[in-house]
């Protein structure tokens, strides 16, 4: 609120517990009253773990799937009645990724794909309502959080210091050989 509008509010929850954007709507409708809500921005989303795709564990594309497409669909299902109230703007932030494929970001790229076509299909649907829809695509920033070694969180049978963070059972020794880390393409 220093360098915007005071206004503005922002509220931090997650989005892959509904409870929580339940309780975020409520606080939301009880602060406008009766007025409408000027925009929503969804701009939760998490990378995921970066390595080819087919030694993903499907969990992580769930992960992927659970924050950054299923949560902004909830999010944004949640708070339109109060957008219509104001004929206001739908911001959802997805990524370059979604786009154009880049190599060990499946899981990333398919969420963020996901993201722009419903922010697409939105754009149609609620037109009619006078409600404006914007995707915003930014790049990849490289910065100290990516390449901390706590950046992917370690999920049961990962091992952070092992190769790709998985133990070797997981993992077919013959395609490890022939793969190189993330922590690798980063050096280089």
């Amino acid at each position: 609120r220093r360098t915007c509008s005071p206004r503005l509010s922002v509220l931090q929850m997650d989005i892959t517990k509904p409870v929580q954007i339940k309780d975020a709507y409520s606080k939301v409708a009880a602060m406008l009253q009766d007025r409408g809500l000027w925009a929503v921005i969804n701009n939760a989303g998490v990378l995921g773990f970066p390595t080819d795709g087919e030694l993903l564990l499907m969990t992580d594309y769930k992960q992927c799937m659970a924050v950054n497409f299923f949560g902004t669909v909830e999010v944004t299902k949640t708070f339109l009645p109060l957008l219509r109230k104001s004929k206001g703007r739908l911001v959802n932030v997805s990524s370059m990724g979604g786009g154009a494929p880049m190599e060990r970001l499946a899981s990333y790229g398919s969420s963020k794909a996901a993201v722009t076509m419903f922010s697409s299909v939105m754009r149609l649907e609620l037109s009619k309502w006078g409600i404006k829809v914007a995707s915003i695509q930014p790049g990849g920033f490289l910065t100290s959080r990516f390449l901390s070694p706590r950046t992917c969180d370690v999920h049961p049978g990962r091992n952070p210091e092992g190769p790709l963070g998985l133990t070797e059972h997981t993992l077919n020794p013959s395609l490890l050989s022939k793969m190189s880390t993330a922590r690798d393409q980063l050096k280089g």
